[in-house]
């Protein structure tokens, strides 16, 4: 069973793109390193899932790919220029969500904010809306159907 999955493991890797292999090293190291916070109750455990919620891959991916665009002065069709606004609030959302699920744990759990905040920050994260902030605001110069 453990070679199965070490076996899965290294298929996986070997198929990454070299862009995405620096941050799947990143994490392997973080996972070897920190202890994983168990919840113990089922308000610890809603508590991790909201801490946990993520975009969906096809949701990232979208995103990343409107967000290219954007920042390479591709004009967005109104339609993508909303759905892009739409998806950076479900970030920002997904952010100050998770920002309160960490203080509610801290304090249930008597665990300091910072301690906790660096166990989950070895998760995978699909959402940079906290780390990169404005820099993925859309430039609505780059709207295709804009008035003059």
């Amino acid at each position: 069973m453990v070679n199965d999955i070490r076996s899965r493991a290294v298929q996986l890797v070997e198929t990454l793109p070299q862009k995405q292999l620096a941050d799947a090293v990143r994490f392997l190291e973080l996972l070897s390193k920190l202890e994983m916070y168990v919840p113990k109750t089922k308000q610890e455990a809603e508590l991790v899932a909201t801490i946990q919620r993520r975009l969906s891959s096809e949701e990232q991916q979208r995103l990343d790919h409107l967000r290219d665009r954007n920042q390479q002065g591709v004009s967005l069709a109104d339609s993508e220029y909303k759905e892009l606004i739409g998806l950076e609030d479900k970030l920002e959302k997904f952010a100050l969500e998770r920002l309160n699920a960490l203080i509610q744990l801290a304090d249930l759990t008597h665990i300091g904010l910072a301690t906790l905040n660096q166990r989950f920050k070895a998760m995978p994260n699909n959402s940079h809306a906290i780390e990169s902030g404005a820099s993925h605001i859309p430039d609505q110069a780059n709207r295709s159907d804009q008035s003059p």
